[in-house]
C-alpha cells in the first residue's frame, strides 16, 4: 500500500536543527588529532561534518615534527629511518606519525576517495619504505594525477572568497543592510506622524495616485533627500520588502508605544502610584476608558503618565474594575502599589439606587448602605483612598482631547489597540523623544509570530 501514498518530506527547520545539534555535539578537541596515525578517516564523518573537519585540519596544518627521535629500523639489512629534511624537499603535504613511525599525505587524507588507487598506502596504513625515497616522488606524480588534484582541492578550499556560502553571505549582508535602511526610513516617518497626531493611511495608495496618504508621501519625500534610503528602495529586493504595508505601520506604532510604556514602568519600578481613570466615547461611539498613572519619580517630581485606553463594552463599575485589573496585570503592576484612585463618571454604576449620586463621598456612603462595599471590597477600598487623597483628573481629560485629534471621522475604523498605541505616542512626546530607532528595530524584529527575515 505504500506505493499509493506519498512520503512526507521532513520539515526543513527540523532537519537544519538536527544538523546544527550534531555539529554542536562533536568535541573538536578530541576529534581533531595532530598525529596522522591516530586520525579518523574523513569518510567516517557524517557528510554534514566533513567540510568543517577539513577546515579544522587545514587550520592546524600538517604534522611535521622535526626534533623528535625518529626510530631506526632494519630494512634490507640496513638501518633506515625517516629523514626530517624531506619536509622541506616535498613541501606541506608530507606528514609523519610518531605513534606509527610512518609517513602520510596530508592533502590526500583530506580529499582523496576510497575508490582511488593507492588510497591505503599514504592515507590509511601509512608509508615506511624509507630505503626508497623515489616512492615519495612517484606519489606526487604528474599534473592531473590523484595527488595533484587533492592538492588543488586544498588550495581551492582555502580560497574562502570563492566559496558559494561566502558569496551568498555577502549578498545577504548587502540585502540585510538595505532591509534595515528601509526599516529605519519607515520608523522615522512613523515617528513624525505620531508626534503630530496625523493619520497614516490614504484613500488611494496605488502607484498612480497623486496622494498616497501621509505615510507613503512622507516616506517618498524622505527617500528623495536621503541617498542611502533612495538606493535601498530602488533595489530589486525591495519589491517584496518595502516595509510600507499597513501591518508594518501598525507594528512600528506598537513598538513605539511599548517602548514608551516600558520606560514609564521602569521609572515607576515597585513604587506606589495613584490610578486616574475616566471614560468617554470616541468618534465611533465606542466607550473608551483612559488610564493614567500618577507617581513620584526618583527625582521627587510628580509625574502623570498616560498608559493607554481600553475599549469597554459596559460602563458598570464591575466591568470597569475588571478592565483595570486586566490592564494592571498586563503591566505586571500590583493593586498593593495603588495608593489612590481618581475618576470621573461615578454615575456609571448603573443601579437605580445610585442614580442621584453627585460626589464620591455620597457614593461611598451609598455603597455601605446597600451592602455593595462587601460585594466590591477593592472598589470600596479605592474609594476610601480617593477620599483621603484628593486627585484631579485633568490629565485624563486631555487624553480624550488628544483622542479627537488622533481618531477623526475620516479614520473611524481604527482598531482599539492601534488607537491606544497612537495615543500613547502622541501624548507622551517627552518619553517618545527618548526612544531610539535601535530600540524600535530590536522590538520590531523580535515581535512574536511575525517571523522577521533577518537576525539582529
Amino acid at each position: 500500500m505504500e506505493r499509493f501514498y506519498k512520503r512526507k518530506a521532513p520539515d526543513t527547520d527540523t532537519v537544519n536543527n538536527n544538523r546544527n545539534s550534531c555539529l554542536d555535539d562533536l568535541n573538536w578537541e578530541v576529534e581533531i588529532k595532530y598525529d596522522p596515525g591516530l586520525r579518523k578517516q574523513i569518510d567516517a564523518y557524517h557528510p554534514n561534518h566533513r567540510e568543517k573537519v577539513r577546515r579544522k585540519y587545514l587550520e592546524n596544518g600538517p604534522c611535521q615534527p622535526r626534533k623528535c627521535n625518529f626510530p631506526v629500523s632494519d630494512i634490507e639489512d640496513k638501518p633506515r629511518r625517516f629523514i626530517p629534511e624531506w619536509f622541506d624537499e616535498f613541501g606541506s603535504w608530507l606528514e609523519y606519525s610518531e605513534s606509527k613511525d610512518r609517513a602520510y599525505c596530508f592533502c590526500c587524507f583530506l580529499f582523496r576517495e576510497k575508490k582511488d588507487a593507492g588510497y591505503e598506502s599514504f592515507i590509511v596504513n601509512g608509508w615506511n619504505g624509507y630505503h626508497r625515497k623515489g616512492r615519495l616522488k612517484s606519489h606526487v606524480g604528474d599534473v592531473g594525477g590523484l595527488h595533484y588534484n587533492a592538492m588543488k582541492k586544498c588550495d581551492d578550499f582555502l580560497q574562502r572568497r570563492q566559496h558559494i556560502d561566502v558569496a551568498y553571505n555577502q549578498i545577504s549582508e548587502t540585502a540585510k543592510k538595505a532591509y534595515f535602511t528601509r526599516l529605519n526610513g519607515s520608523i522615522d516617518t512613523a515617528r513624525l506622524l505620531l508626534k503630530q497626531g496625523l493619520p497614516f493611511r490614504g484613500h488611494d495608495e496605488s502607484l498612480e495616485s497623486n496622494n498616497k496618504g501621509n505615510f507613503k508621501e512622507f516616506y517618498d519625500c524622505l527617500a528623495q533627500h536621503d541617498l542611502e534610503l533612495r538606493k535601498a528602495v530602488s533595489t530589486n529586493a525591495a519589491a517584496n520588502s518595502c516595509l510600507l504595508a499597513p501591518e508594518i505601520q501598525r507594528d512600528i506604532v506598537e513598538c513605539f508605544a511599548n517602548e514608551i510604556v516600558h520606560s514609564i514602568l521602569e521609572e515607576l519600578g515597585n513604587d506606589v502610584f495613584c490610578l486616574l481613570v475616566d471614560e468617554s466615547r470616541d468618534v465611533s461611539c465606542k466607550e473608551q476608558m483612559a488610564v493614567v498613572l500618577r507617581y513620584v519619580d526618583k527625582c521627587g517630581i510628580v509625574k502623570e503618565r498616560f498608559v493607554g485606553v481600553v475599549h469597554v463594552t459596559e460602563t458598570t463599575s464591575s466591568h470597569l474594575k475588571s478592565s483595570i485589573d486586566s490592564l494592571l496585570a498586563k503591566f505586571k503592576l500590583s493593586l498593593k502599589q495603588v495608593r489612590g484612585q481618581g475618576y470621573d463618571g461615578a454615575s456609571n454604576m448603573r443601579d437605580a439606587r445610585f442614580s442621584n449620586i453627585n460626589t464620591i463621598g455620597e457614593l461611598s456612603q451609598k455603597m455601605v448602605e446597600t451592602g455593595k462595599h462587601r460585594c466590591y471590597p477593592l472598589v470600596y477600598r479605592l474609594l476610601k483612598l480617593v477620599l483621603v487623597l484628593p486627585v484631579a483628573t485633568a490629565t485624563v481629560e486631555r487624553c480624550f482631547s488628544g483622542m479627537k485629534i488622533v481618531k477623526t471621522s475620516l479614520s473611524n475604523r481604527m482598531g482599539d489597540q492601534h488607537l491606544s498605541h497612537r495615543l500613547i505616542c502622541y501624548l507622551e512626546k517627552e518619553e517618545m523623544k527618548k526612544v531610539s530607532n535601535e530600540a524600535v528595530v530590536h522590538r520590531f524584529m523580535t515581535m512574536e509570530g511575525k517571523g522577521r527575515k533577518y537576525d539582529l
